[in-house]
């Protein structure tokens, strides 16, 4: 089944509810390409809002438009055609990797549902206990309600989730007809009388993200720790790569549409050996990891927030080591990614930001931009969002795996300096 190619996401107009006369503002999609995201601004619809101020986690589709993005649904985009040795590479690495081969397939989906002692009976069986963090966490996530009637301690845990603002669930619709992430900007009352969908439907309860983060990031960890191990032999261990939730804080990013902060879940940094032992090197991240507890969130805005950051971080990195130009550096620097773990879902959001963009967005390299709210960039970026990839079956788990394998371990960004720089 084909996607969409765009998403929707919360919107800060205040038409919650709607009618049938006119939609509510929440399900207006997000602009995919540069047509729809003029149409929008110019009907004006709606309008950019500047993000000075605004944490990230905070963010809607407004200030989506302020900075000239277009953000549209893929598969994972970079196992295209155009490359597909990459896929090759990382299928090989995992599936020549026999521990972290059998520890996938492991533990079906109906195995998720039985008590932990018959999980962990399973992956001693087949000598994996190395995954037993990330089975339990996972069964966590899908365990059953204890209520006969759900609907109450259900909303009541849906209320506490990040970010702690009202939020707006549409409760008299399923989650297949919206595709819409459900954290939203705006609040309409919930009534558990009117409620159709939580008594009916066998839908997983709503966990809170710390179970989300730890099931995702074990999962991260196990598949790094496996690969790395059987390389380490090769690399003499001089450097490789490691996974942390310790929230990475961009105090100050700084945009044409004001400067701003965020949090992330989680990241994988490159780890240098030296005579003082194991260091982190501190100038850039491979990947940030923002985790959401329900496995319907698609996209939200602060996903794109967190992609940015990783640029002003890149930009500062690349400042200090004397370089000046987005141009002179080759592309992996600008093409960040972000994990999105949601539920039990895994989606890559990322981009391959152009230099004219980055220019007028960011600034250039070795100077601050010019805040400039008033207008929408002249240059659009596109934003990819993946199909999501379940970690509950052996077959979406071994690609989620494959993927990490891809971006946590065998790819890699030099240090800021000569070997960033393109060749000619």
């Amino acid at each position: 089944m084909p996607l969409p190619f765009g998403v929707h996401t919360p919107w800060k107009a205040v038409n919650a509810v709607g009618t049938r006369s006119k939609p509510a503002c929440d399900r207006i999609e997000y602009p995919h390409n540069p047509k729809g995201f003029h149409n929008l601004i110019q009907t004006g619809t709606l309008k950019p809002i500047s993000v000075r101020g605004i944490s990230a986690s905070a963010w809607t589709g407004e200030n989506l438009l302020s900075l000239g993005l277009i953000v549209k649904q893929e598969k994972i985009w970079f196992w295209g055609s155009n490359n597909p040795e990459i896929h090759a590479t990382a299928s090989n690495r995992v599936q020549g990797c026999s521990q972290l081969a059998n520890l996938i397939a492991a533990v079906d989906k109906e195995d998720l549902e039985r008590p932990l002692e018959h999980i962990l009976s399973i992956l001693v069986k087949k000598e994996c206990q190395i995954g037993y963090s990330f089975y339990s966490s996972l069964q966590q996530q899908l365990s059953k309600r204890l209520f006969a009637n759900a609907a109450k301690p259900i909303v009541s845990t849906m209320r506490e989730l990040r970010p702690r603002r009202p939020v707006n669930y549409y409760p008299n619709e399923t989650a297949s007809s919206v595709s819409v992430a459900t954290i939203s900007a705006v609040h309409s009352e919930y009534d558990p009388a009117t409620d159709t969908t939580s008594a009916d439907t066998e839908k997983p309860p709503i966990k809170d993200e710390l179970v989300t983060t730890s099931a995702g990031v074990d999962f991260i960890k196990v598949v790094m720790v496996l690969l790395q191990a059987d390389g380490m032999k090769h690399s003499q261990g001089i450097e490789y790569h490691k996974p942390g939730i310790s929230q990475n804080y961009y105090k100050e990013v700084r945009t044409r549409a004001g400067s701003y902060g965020c949090k992330t879940d989680g990241s994988v940094h490159v780890m240098c050996w030296s005579t003082e032992g194991e260091q982190y090197r501190d100038d850039v991240v491979l990947l940030e990891i923002e985790a959401k507890a329900d496995s319907d969130v698609v996209f939200v805005p602060q996903h794109a927030a967190e992609l940015l950051a990783q640029m002003w971080r890149r930009k500062t990195a690349l400042n200090a080591a004397g370089i000046q130009s987005w141009d002179s550096v080759i592309d992996e620097y600008r093409q960040p990614f972000l994990v999105c773990l949601n539920g039990t879902k895994l989606r890559i959001i990322s981009a391959v930001f152009s230099v004219p963009w980055l220019n007028e967005v960011l600034g250039p390299i070795g100077e601050d931009v010019r805040e400039s709210v008033l207008s929408v960039p002249k240059n659009l970026q596109e934003i990819y969002v993946s199909a999501p990839l379940s970690l509950e079956t052996p077959k979406e788990r071994l690609e989620a795996a494959e993927v990490i394998a891809h971006l946590a371990v065998i790819s890699s960004l030099p240090t800021p300096g000569l070997k960033c720089l393109k060749t000619s």
